[in-house]
């Protein structure tokens, strides 16, 4: 059986200033607030939720003359907030690889806020303005404590600002704020936020600003947002928190990105234990990607075209391989003055105790990326417990040699049952289209013995030659 909560609520329109055949003055009035809040739960184990919560706000008078005069200002769009919540104990399952492109696909969402704000009314006149686009807000989140799957999405549009007649001044587009949080403990999650700002009336006056916020968690878990807007950002969160029952004991990505402009932040976060991993170029639309893989299945695939990191990671070490990591970041289409900064971390907790520590091992596998006359640099941090090793690449080209088919060692890992290893990537980028996607494969070689002295000499010969400027 399905719980079902569906509610819309609609805020009143303001009322308007209209002539005929006369004169009329006068201000047109403001739209209705809509708040509306939705929720579900169900229980047992064959029981599922639909919860769809829509609010849109009532949209500003107009001034408007069909034959005679009218002068005033619309009204303001009013303002919408939109709120959904469900808890299902439902096992049901979805199966993978659906999410690996993108949070939600192919599987319809469970709980959904849907936010619009009420459009400004038309202003007629000179010395009189249009009304402003109403902000918009959704907020979705969504609980399954029985393993079953859990989508949950979150849209708001901000209301378009009024349209102008006769000389009146333009205004503004609504904000947008849309943040979606699914949880699975051992199920898969997916949240999806998109949120967009209003329209303005004019290039003179200025789009809403749009934030945009995902947070999903649980042993697959899959999170997207997307943010356009004059200003603001996306940012989308996943995270596993009970690990794979061997090395790896949790994995939390974070993407984020700025907005600017009217253009669009596109964000995601990946992370999945004991599943096959993705291919890196799947992220190269995005401003901001990153993917971690706990104890991956596919890892001689991901390494097939890459021979110097099949040495390091092939027949036995394979028992070894905590995780394979992918990392995107590109800056947006549009140029700005001001340059902004993409990043992405994936950051994992690894039981190192569980093979007496080790030497550590990191195969960069691929990389590829495009440069404008934007692209200032990239900087790519790799942390160990409390030790952090910092590359920075003065060029696309830099960092491609870097990632394309090499291999390290940050020597021994510390025996640990928490330890925790983190990868951070930023670009930083004035905008027109710089972009980089990387892939890396890390683990431990259990017996140092003869490997290590492998690591002092022969296998550095490959990697000095294309070593970026490091930082400490």
């Amino acid at each position: 059986d399905t719980v079902i909560a569906l509610d819309t609520v609609t805020g009143g329109n303001g009322g308007g200033v209209s002539a005929n055949s006369t004169t009329a003055t006068g201000n047109a009035g403001n739209g209705g607030t809509a708040t509306s809040t939705s929720s579900a739960t169900a229980t047992g184990s064959s029981s599922g939720i639909n919860v769809t919560d829509t609010a849109i706000g009532g949209s500003g008078g107009s001034v408007v003359a069909t034959g005679g005069t009218a002068t005033g200002s619309g009204g303001n769009g009013a303002a919408a907030s939109s709120t959904a919540s469900g808890s299902t104990t439902d096992g049901s399952t979805v199966s993978l690889p659906y999410g690996l492109n993108g949070a939600s696909t192919g599987y319809p969402p469970q709980v959904a806020a849907i936010a619009t704000g009420g459009a400004g009314g038309q202003g007629n006149g000179v010395s009189f303005g249009a009304g402003s686009g109403g902000a918009a807000i959704a907020l979705a989140s969504g609980t399954s404590s029985s393993g079953g799957a859990m989508n949950v999405v979150a849209t708001a549009v901000g209301g378009a600002a009024g349209t102008v007649a006769n000389g009146a001044t333009g205004n503004n587009g609504g904000a947008a704020t849309a943040t979606a949080n699914a949880s699975s403990g051992l199920g898969i999650a997916m949240a999806t936020a998109t949120a967009t700002g209003g329209l303005p009336t004019t290039a003179s006056s200025n789009q809403g600003t749009a934030n945009a916020g995902s947070d999903a968690d649980g042993y697959a878990a899959f999170a997207q947002s997307s943010a356009t807007g004059l200003s603001g950002s996306s940012m989308a969160t996943a995270s596993n928190s009970t690990g794979d029952g061997g090395f790896v004991d949790s994995i939390t990505t974070i993407s984020k990105a700025p907005t600017v402009s009217g253009d669009t932040s596109l964000t995601y976060s990946g992370v999945t234990v004991l599943q096959a991993a993705p291919n890196y170029t799947t992220y190269d639309t995005k401003q901001a990607a990153g993917y971690g893989a706990g104890s991956p299945t596919n890892v001689g695939n991901i390494i097939s075209g890459a021979p110097l990191v099949q040495q390091y990671f092939n027949g036995p070490s394979w028992q070894n391989t905590f995780g394979i990591v992918d990392l995107g970041v590109g800056s947006l289409s549009a140029t700005s003055s001001v340059a902004q900064t993409f990043e992405t971390n994936v950051a994992f907790t690894i039981n190192t105790a569980a093979i007496g520590g080790g030497l550590s091992e990191f195969g960069f596998i691929a990389g590829t990326g495009t440069s404008s006359g934007g692209f200032e640099n990239i900087v790519l941090k790799i942390t160990v417990g409390v030790s952090t090793q910092t590359y920075e690449f003065d060029s696309i080209a830099d960092a491609e040699a870097f990632f394309n088919d090499t291999e390290f060692s940050l020597g021994d890992y510390p025996s640990e049952e928490a330890l925790p290893i983190d990868f951070d990537m930023s670009l930083t980028s004035t905008g027109g289209g710089d972009e980089f996607d990387g892939e890396l494969i890390f683990g431990a070689i259990p017996e140092p013995g003869a490997w290590a002295m492998l690591v002092a000499g022969a296998f550095l010969l490959p990697f000095a030659g294309r070593r970026p400027r490091r930082l400490r």
